[in-house]
């Protein structure tokens, strides 16, 4: 939904500014049939490490810990989690969950074929 939220933002002709970036998105949120505020108070919050050098600016995984990657697991494993690859994990070692989501669920690439974060709206 936010991709769309983006989109809309870009192709826009209005400038960005508050009232129009404001009423844009509670039309766009009237559109959904949802609350604005979920829009505006809604964040995701994610740790990741950051590498200068890749193309996402985000530090990557190797099955182990590397010089400069974070291991998937700490020591090679037959467990699900150690023999997916590298690649295919997302790239984040801690996020902060709302209420009801654990974090053990929200990043498991072994039970989610895409991995979504979940909003922590902020009252």
């Amino acid at each position: 939904m936010l991709v769309d939220l983006g989109e809309r933002y870009a192709a826009s002709e209005e400038t960005f500014a508050e009232a129009g970036a404001e009423r844009l998105l509670r039309d766009f949120a009237a559109e959904k049939e949802m609350k604005a505020g979920a829009l505006i108070n809604g964040a995701r919050v994610v740790l990741t490490g950051q590498d200068g050098f890749s193309g996402d600016q985000a530090r990557g995984f190797s099955p182990t810990p590397g010089p400069y990657s974070f291991g998937v697991c700490a020591a090679s494993s037959s467990d699900a989690h150690c023999t997916v690859n590298p690649g295919a994990v997302p790239k984040a070692m801690d996020v902060v969950t709302p209420t009801g989501v654990l974090q053990s669920d929200e990043l498991d690439y072994t039970v989610h074929s895409q991995v979504t974060i979940t909003d922590v709206v902020i009252p």
